[in-house]
């Protein structure tokens, strides 16, 4: 899987986002630290409760003077009816077509992955918030 490293230079992409419409990568993180992470879908459970603990750990990344990008294989039309726009302070980068996963060479794991001790304890964290299985979207191995 390619890696970047800490202060390199990223791909350059436009990306879609549920409530402002088309952005480019670069034009939106010129002269600013940035974050981009890389989930599967809204739906899924364990990337809800990674999406859940980024709201709650938030501040800390806007007080180091970083922006935070969360790659989805959503699309736009489930992110807006899953989610309101003030529920997420983060940018939401929506790739249903999975052309940054690839851009960026981050492949899917081993369909056994899921049953690792470490997969099955998010699985449990996540449900004792309440969180529940949504829409698949994409690839469900995904990393």
């Amino acid at each position: 899987m390619a890696q970047i490293g800490i202060g390199a230079t990223a791909h350059d992409f436009v990306f879609a986002t549920p409530w402002a419409g088309k952005k480019d990568f670069f034009t939106e993180t010129k002269n600013q630290r940035s974050v981009l992470l890389f989930l599967r879908y809204f739906g899924c459970t364990t990337c809800q409760l990674e999406i859940h603990n980024l709201i709650l750990d938030y501040p800390k990344f806007k007080q180091a003077g970083a922006e935070v990008y969360v790659v989805l294989q959503s699309s736009v039309e489930t992110i807006i009816g899953e989610v309101k726009q003030d529920d997420i302070p983060f940018v939401l980068v929506l790739d249903p077509e999975q052309v940054l996963y690839k851009t960026y060479g981050i492949g899917s794991r081993d369909p056994d992955g899921a049953r690792t001790a470490e997969h099955q304890a998010r699985v449990q964290a996540a449900k004792a918030l309440g969180f529940t299985h949504g829409k698949y979207e994409g690839n469900e191995l995904q990393l």
